[in-house]
């Protein structure tokens, strides 16, 4: 799920769901660069709420059909399994990349690697060198609690690395 709006195949619900219910739905952090998977939800409310009648005329029947979301029952990121580190395929401009140029374990800091490979700066909000393909080591995630990634990067031809906080 990457925010975008995407039609049902059948059947479903849109439901409205309050500010602060939605706080609780909407802010799974990304894992390992990924989007939190689904979780299962049981959630209580009800259709034909008076609100509706503050819908636009042509929208009301639409607003009165809209099932309002009034309580969560359960809800527990927690119960589903996350992703793991996935290897994203290489933007090296060939199949057989050089060596990295320094070890992942020179980028210093106790928080997870998220992502170790050649990849783009930019990619991860640092305004560095343009678009080069620089060789990588990212850790954190980008809305977790460090606020953003710390990254590490080397050109193919660096022997050591560089470091910078980018935060999303």
């Amino acid at each position: 799920m990457d925010s975008r709006f995407l039609p049902p195949d059948g059947p479903a619900l849109t439901p409205f769901v309050d500010e602060a219910l939605a706080r609780q739905l909407f802010t799974l952090p990304f894992i390992n660069g990924q989007h939190y998977p689904p979780v299962p939800i049981v959630v209580v409310g009800h259709f034909d709420d008076p609100r509706a009648e503050d819908c636009e005329p042509d929208a009301r029947q639409l607003c009165r059909d809209r099932l309002v979301v009034d309580e969560i029952v359960e809800f527990d990121p927690q119960a589903v399994p996350t992703p793991g580190v996935t290897p994203s395929p290489t933007p090296f401009p060939f199949d057989d990349p050089p060596p990295a140029p320094f070890a992942a374990a020179k980028c210093a800091g106790d928080i997870s690697y998220s992502f170790v490979g050649w990849g783009r700066l930019s990619d991860y909000g640092l305004d560095i060198g343009g678009d080069e393909v620089v060789y990588l080591v990212v850790k954190g995630e980008p809305h977790g609690q460090s606020g953003g990634w710390k990254v590490c990067w080397a050109h193919e031809w660096d022997h050591g690395s560089h470091a910078a906080i980018s935060s999303p």
